[in-house]
Parts: structure tokens; C-alpha cells; sequence
């Protein structure tokens, strides 16, 4: 070949990343907590003496829900069925979630995921789960605008009370209770998944169904019957929790000098009135400090699209033993055949070497015919 142009050499192929293979979702809890600063009172007159002014701090705390990839395992039984020998049987598969939906509203199942856990988290911040059904078509019906909307992944917890007290048993409770409830969350929005793509197999054609996918199993055996076990397959994933962020802000006050935009927790040694910073250093404090991860202990499955088949051979032969012997015999004559045929094709091999011997010799007289291996008689 002659030798290519570097300007037709395509660059080569990127080398496989290794990364966690993770859904995420990001959790923004907003706490309001109040408190009285005292400030100096200046007026033209004098300059002594100090007054009590409220203030409104806002913390915002951002969560990091990590459902990583574990690994795959057995799905629920769909169908089995077993086969006598030589049996065949034709089986048709009908997918009610493509025939229940539109092609424009169609998506994959990591997508259908996420658009149920947004709609169970938005009903669920409501107090109110007769709403999901109106979310979730709200979200699929739009063509995209609200299912984009839910499949980015950042909700908004809100709330919290008003107050100064606070402890560290309740911050570490409220991670792990963060924790819990996003994982019953992903938990429900994994069955409703499961139940909206369910597969229905059967040895007979609707005639009303036209969307179906037929498959043939045949056992070729002829003694032994074979089970076929249609499954799915799960995808397992494991869920975390991490602080990503932590930010505060005087939400209102009658302090005008005070910067009301979102500030990191090491903005607070900034801040020029001695009250004001003790309060926010010391709820710093007992929040979730940042980077604390804690993980799951129940794993979540999410079901994946298609079916797989296992077959299984009966321990015992269905045949008689008279049926069985002439079986056995008539396999250990097909093995004579075939052994003696693969003897032959060696013999002719080795007669092939020993006359290119002869000629690499000068032997140039005529060879020997082989002798001819009749066939044995029964």
C-alpha cells in the first residue's frame, strides 16, 4: 500500500473515561433564622448608648443526591413456559407502554425516572399527592418545556421556622431525613415506572393488537423437556447524600449597611458588627457541615427496556429406557462415523507429506496408490 497523507490520517480514538455513572439531583433547603443585634445609637446630639434592632438571616443549604450505577441484576418474572421434546411454541410480546403513548411523549426510562421523581417530589413539597398525576402530564403533555423543567434535577425544599435555637442532633437528623425521603421518592418513582412499562407475553395473537413482537422457541432435544424463564433486568443503584454548598444573607433588618446578596460561610469574618457575626457563626456551626456524606442503606432498582431468556434442562429424560438404548447406540455410531472420517483426512494428510518428501529427495518415480479403507459393515 502506498504510504497515506498525514491530511487523511484521522486523529486517534479518545481512550474510555472511567467516572461514576450517577443520576443526580440537587436539594436547596432555605432556613430563616431571627435574632437581635445591638448597634450604637448616633444622632447629632450624642453618641452613647445602644439599641436592639431584629434581623433575619437566611442559611441555604444545597444537598447532592447521588444514585450511582452498582451493578444489574434479575428482574421479575415475566412468563415461563416448558417445552415436551421436539415441541415448538411461537410467543408474542406486547409492550403496553408504546401503545399507551404517543411517539411525540415517548422517553427512554432513565428519562421517565427522573420526570416521576420530579412530579412525586413537587406533590410530595405539597402535601398534597393527588397531584401527581396532574404534574406528571403537565410535565409530558407540555413537548418539552416542563419535562425539561423536571429533568434538571434542582428542587427547592423552602421552609424552615423562624427561631435562634438550633442543636446538632437536629442538623444530622435533618441530612439523614433528607436522605430517607428522597430515597422513598425514588423508591415510588421506580414503581410507577415499572408499572407503566409492563410487558404482557402470551402463546396467542390479540387480534386487536397489531404492536407485538412474536419470538419462536423450539426444543431440538428428544428426550428432555426445556423451561424457558422470561425475565427483566434491573439496573442497581446506590443513593448518597453530600453537602455541595452552604451559603447565608440578611434577608431583612433595618441595617442598610449590611450586603443582602447570598455570601459563602467564609464571607462571615467580614462582617463588622460583633453580634451579627457571632449569630451566624454559631448556627453555622450546628448545620451540616459541608462535604458530610452519608449513604443509603437499601439500594434502589430501576427497571430497564427488553426481556431476557433462560432456559433450563430437565434433570430427567422423558423417554423410555428401550427409546433411550437406541438413542445411546445410534450417537456412538454417528461418533464412529465421524471419528472415522477425521482418521481418513489424517491419513491423506500424512500421504500428502510423505510424497513432498519424496520430491524434495529427487525420488521422481511414480507413488504408490493408498490402499482404499472400506467402509465397515454393520
Amino acid at each position: 500500500m502506498p504510504e497515506m497523507d498525514k491530511d487523511c490520517v484521522a486523529p486517534a480514538p479518545l481512550p474510555w473515561a472511567v467516572c461514576h455513572n450517577c443520576l443526580k439531583w440537587y436539594l436547596v433547603n432555605i432556613v430563616s433564622k431571627t435574632t437581635e443585634i445591638s448597634i450604637p445609637i448616633t444622632s447629632e446630639k450624642t453618641n452613647k448608648g445602644t439599641v436592639m434592632v431584629p434581623v433575619t438571616i437566611e442559611f441555604e443549604i444545597t444537598y447532592e443526591m447521588s444514585l450511582c450505577l452498582k451493578g444489574r441484576q434479575p428482574g421479575k418474572l415475566l412468563y415461563t413456559t416448558s417445552l415436551i421434546p421436539q415441541e415448538e411454541v411461537k410467543l408474542y410480546i406486547s409492550d403496553r407502554y408504546r401503545r399507551t403513548t404517543n411517539e411525540t411523549y415517548r422517553y427512554s426510562t432513565h428519562s421517565s425516572f427522573r420526570n416521576n421523581v420530579a412530579a412525586l417530589f413537587q406533590s410530595q413539597q405539597s402535601n398534597d399527592l393527588s397531584q401527581y398525576e396532574k404534574n406528571i402530564n403537565s410535565s409530558t403533555s407540555g413537548g418539552g418545556g416542563g419535562a425539561s423543567f423536571n429533568f434538571l434535577g434542582i428542587f427547592s425544599i423552602g421552609g424552615g421556622g423562624s427561631g435562634s435555637s438550633s442543636s446538632s442532633g437536629e442538623s444530622i437528623t435533618s441530612l439523614q431525613q433528607s436522605l430517607q425521603t428522597f430515597h422513598q421518592t425514588l423508591v415510588s418513582a421506580s414503581s410507577a415506572v415499572e408499572a407503566d412499562r409492563s410487558i404482557v407475553i402470551s402463546n396467542f395473537e390479540e387480534q386487536d393488537n397489531l404492536q407485538t413482537t412474536s419470538r419462536t422457541l423450539k426444543n431440538y432435544n428428544n428426550c428432555r423437556a426445556v423451561t424457558y424463564y422470561i425475565r427483566k433486568i434491573d439496573e442497581v443503584y446506590e443513593l448518597s447524600a453530600t453537602i455541595v454548598n452552604i451559603r447565608w444573607r440578611v434577608k431583612e433588618g433595618r441595617l442598610q449597611a449590611l450586603d443582602t446578596n447570598w455570601q459563602s460561610a467564609a464571607d462571615v469574618n467580614t462582617i463588622q458588627n460583633a453580634d451579627l457575626k457571632k449569630f451566624i457563626e454559631h448556627e453555622l456551626k450546628l448545620l451540616p457541615q459541608l462535604n458530610d456524606t452519608i449513604k443509603h442503606n437499601n439500594c434502589i432498582t430501576l427497571t430497564t427496556d427488553g426481556t431476557v431468556i433462560e432456559a433450563e434442562l430437565a434433570h430427567c429424560s422423558s423417554c423410555d429406557p428401550e427409546r433411550m438404548l437406541e438413542l445411546e447406540v445410534h450417537l456412538e455410531k454417528e461418533r464412529a462415523a465421524a471419528r472415522r472420517l477425521y482418521m481418513e483426512s489424517e491419513f491423506m494428510s500424512m500421504e500428502i507429506e510423505r510424497r513432498k518428501k519424496l520430491l524434495d529427495a529427487g525420488n521422481l518415480s511414480g507413488f504408490d496408490t493408498p490402499p482404499t479403507v472400506k467402509p465397515a459393515t454393520a
